[in-house]
């Protein structure tokens, strides 16, 4: 989604807690859970494919 300026929106949340060691990779529950919040939030306010996010975790991208 571009705005009406021509910018696409980004959101980069701080979350202040620690990371576990998850096999190979890392998680980090408490940003799992502000971020899940978030796009709780935003789904039903916006079209279908119109939000992703992003980690550099595969253990995070597969936290409950």
């Amino acid at each position: 989604m571009t705005t009406k300026h021509g910018v696409t929106p980004f959101v980069f949340l701080n979350v202040e807690s620690t990371e576990q060691q998850v096999g190979t990779s890392r998680a980090n529950k408490a940003e799992a859970a502000v971020v899940a919040d978030a796009a709780r939030k935003l789904l039903p306010n916006l079209p279908p494919g119109e939000l992703a996010i992003i980690t550099p975790y595969a253990a995070q991208a597969c936290s409950p």
